[in-house]
């Protein structure tokens, strides 16, 4: 049986009345506790901000394509996803 710990770190916020509330009922309706529900809704937001961090990286270390000579070129040349699907 394998355990894992994760080292974590108390803090205290202080909050609005009203957010205190709506967190504390988000909270019971995912069967969470309120610590637990905030750092989880934290974690989601770390992880959005760096994959977006990673993803502007990326962007801008690409070769830049230059369209002021010549035909523009197609799609598929600038970027590396397919089309969106359109119904």
């Amino acid at each position: 049986m394998k355990c894992y710990f994760r080292v974590v770190k108390n803090v205290t916020i202080s909050l609005p009345e009203e957010v205190a509330r709506w967190v504390r009922i988000a909270a019971a309706e995912s069967e969470m506790s309120v610590s637990r529900f905030i750092a989880e809704l934290l974690d989601a937001r770390m992880k959005a901000s760096d994959d977006y961090r990673r993803a502007m990286l990326r962007s801008l270390q690409r070769q830049a394509v230059d369209l002021s000579s010549g035909p523009y070129p197609h799609r598929d040349e600038l970027y590396d996803r397919p089309l969106p699907h359109q119904d």
